[in-house]
């Protein structure tokens, strides 16, 4: 390979680092990438190792801590609400489920797993207002089966 070849190669490779940069730059200046705060984060990160071990408990605890800290950590809203479903506390569980749709409205999973609690609660048609908005999202793959079948079910009622 030439010197002018690998000076050019560089070059791109420089100019490409560059231009990453600045668009990460932007996207966290425009606020497009989550940031939470640190003690939010440490929370969050051991509550989500406590559910991992089944202590469930103790993950409550850390993401509440984590909320509490800091009130728009979406994440963290989800995460309960899936430990609330896990123990049986559907309406917190719904609580938490609407608090992180408010923050992020468009998360689709978020939307189907609400949708699929409203089915369990005995609320259809709310039920059937996640799962409509969930296709509009754009159902993944892996939900697309149980979303089909819970609205065929929920419509010809």
């Amino acid at each position: 390979m030439s010197e002018t070849s690998i000076s050019k190669r560089t070059n791109y490779i420089r100019i490409g680092l560059l231009s990453l940069l600045v668009i990460l730059s932007v996207y966290i200046l425009a606020g497009c990438l989550p940031s939470f705060n640190a003690e939010a984060e440490k929370h969050f990160y051991q509550g989500i190792e406590d559910r991992r071990q089944g202590n469930r408990d103790a993950a409550l605890e850390e993401f509440t801590k984590a909320v509490e800290i800091d009130p728009g950590y979406y994440y963290a809203y989800y995460n309960r609400a899936l430990v609330y479903h896990q123990i049986g506390d559907l309406e917190s569980s719904l609580a938490d489920y609407n608090k992180a749709i408010e923050l992020q409205p468009d998360n689709v999973y978020w939307t189907i797993e609400r949708g699929f609690l409203y089915l369990k609660l005995g609320d259809r048609e709310k039920a059937i207002i996640d799962l409509e908005r969930a296709r509009v999202l754009g159902v993944p793959p892996e939900y697309r089966q149980r979303v089909d079948e819970a609205l065929s079910q929920l419509k010809s009622q």
